[in-house]
């Protein structure tokens, strides 16, 4: 039984799909794993080269996992090999099939839904002795009009059985200058991000939170007993042991549960402490604002915390509870972020923009709670997206049917250049006097010369002078204030992406 599992990301950075991948192979079948970061379909010598690998390696069935953003390199993908090949299935899983399942299923043969840890398993028990899929749990299907799903497998409740994701895993390959070449150290660290010096994991399945914008929101309703479910502390160090023990380069590790702070206090004590035993390198983890105590903190920044990821989304009560779905308050997350100022790590805070229920009054809100906020920090303004599946889609679809977009074509990263979101953004990075006059000013002549023009100086002044000054000060105090260190780290620091982090108000949504 040989297996093709396909990522259409355009990093290395999937992990769902690999942790499949080490699944079949612990069970014995021949897992081969394809990154395909590049995908064209009018590279005539891309194509011939895929088209060579699968032609000898044969597989019994091809699976590939999607979000929204990769639907349409799937898509080329999935056409290109049933063009070329009638002898197989392909099988698409991942969030999206599982959100948008009627339009996905328009292309691939079969769609996984929800997990696919057993179902990968029977797929393959199904295809070894000859029989259809159509009786494979998790399965969906159309025939015309008709969308089939079949009832789906009970939820993974022992995460400890599931096997190590590795960084770099075994029968891996990359479409790499137009060729498909065996994943190694070198190629691994090319693609990756920081050279490969980051290892990421998923411990939990879940999120505490029901948030109206989020995928997440999608999976109560599929399983009428979902939940948050966690392996226990000691499974998650012995897993990160493993990964940062590989002959790859290691900063970070960074653990991108949902909610991670979501846990116990007698979990998280056990996990800061053995962490602190046995790996002892810096921790990247995201919790929501509710979940933050000093406590916590405290305790985890002693057992190796360096970065903490919180979403705060809006500054607004009101969008916060009545339109996100949010139990979380915006009144306390400048005393949460106060916490966090008073440990050696740094915050990184997520916001949403462009959302349709807004008023002034409510961007205004966020910009001042963002200029309270004490700085250095990290931040990520995405622009509010409405993805297939959600209750937010369903709202718009209801009261703004004429503001829905192709969720697979938004670029979440790219806001719409309103001043109030320059403000916003300015308001993460210069002095919070500066930004309240800048905010008055444009109260008082929203559309007048003077300040249009002053607002354009503040623009190209925080990119070119405050921007460099905070990312310098944020390796500053990751170094605990050690110049000779951050001198040292600085290399290690220095990727194209965090270019990305700061370049939000100078990327134009089309």
């Amino acid at each position: 039984m040989k297996v093709l599992l396909i990522s259409v990301q355009k990093n290395l950075n999937i992990l769902n799909l690999k942790l499949l991948h080490t699944l079949l192979i612990t069970k014995g079948i021949d897992s081969h794993l394809l990154y395909l970061t590049r995908f064209s379909p009018e590279n005539r010598q891309m194509l011939q080269s895929l088209e060579g690998f699968i032609k000898e390696l044969q597989p019994n069935w091809v699976g590939i996992s999607l979000t929204a953003s990769e639907f349409s390199s799937a898509r080329d993908v999935t056409l290109f090999i049933k063009n070329k090949f009638g002898n197989f299935p392909v099988i698409w899983g991942g969030i999206y099939p599982t959100s948008a399942p009627k339009k996905c299923a328009k292309y691939a043969d079969y769609l996984c839904i929800g997990e696919g840890e057993k179902t990968v398993i029977d797929i393959c028990e199904a295809i070894k002795n000859g029989k259809s899929l159509k009786n494979v749990k998790n399965i969906a299907w159309l025939e015309g009009e008709n969308l089939h799903i079949n009832p789906l497998n009970p939820l993974i409740e022992d995460l400890n059985s599931l096997p190590f994701v590795p960084r770099l895993a075994p029968n891996a390959y990359i479409l790499f200058k137009d060729k498909v070449l065996p994943l190694n150290r070198k190629l691994y660290m090319k693609h990756s991000a920081f050279k490969g010096a980051i290892y990421r994991i998923v411990s939990s399945r879940g999120c505490p939170y029901k948030c109206t914008y989020c995928v997440n929101s999608i999976f109560p309703k599929l399983y009428s007993c979902w939940r948050v479910r966690w392996p226990t502390p000691q499974r998650i160090v012995e897993e990160i042991k493993a990964g940062v023990s590989e002959d790859l380069p290691l900063n970070f590790v960074s653990i991108l549960d949902d909610n991670f702070f979501a846990q116990k206090i007698e979990f998280l004590e056990s996990f800061f402490s053995l962490y602190k035993q046995k790996v002892n390198k810096p921790l990247i983890a995201v919790s929501s604002p509710d979940f933050i105590t000093e406590e916590k903190i405290k305790m985890a920044v002693d057992g190796g915390l360096s970065s903490l990821h919180v979403g705060l989304q809006t500054g607004s009560e009101f969008v916060c509870k009545d339109i996100y779905n949010r139990p979380s308050s915006p009144k306390n997350y400048v005393k949460i972020a106060q916490i966090l100022h008073k440990y050696p790590i740094i915050p990184y805070y997520d916001i949403i923009c462009d959302n349709p229920f807004e008023t002034e009054k409510d961007e205004i809100e966020t910009i001042k709670m963002l200029a309270d906020l004490p700085k250095p920090y990290f931040f990520l303004i995405f622009s509010l997206t409405f993805y297939e599946g959600t209750p937010l889609r369903e709202r718009v679809e209801k009261e703004y049917p004429h503001l829905l977009h192709d969720d697979t074509k938004k670029d979440f990263l790219i806001i719409n250049q309103t001043p109030l979101n320059l403000l916003k953004h300015l308001a993460t990075i210069v002095p919070k006097s500066l930004v309240l006059r800048l905010l008055s000013l444009h109260q008082k002549k929203p559309n007048s010369l003077l300040t249009k023009f002053i607002l354009r100086i503040a623009k190209f002044t925080g990119i070119f002078f405050f921007q460099p000054l905070i990312y310098l000060w944020i390796l500053l105090k990751f170094n605990k204030y050690s110049i000779s260190k951050t001198i040292i780290n600085l290399p290690k620091f220095l990727d194209i992406r965090i270019f990305h982090i700061f370049g939000h108000f100078y990327r134009q949504q089309e």
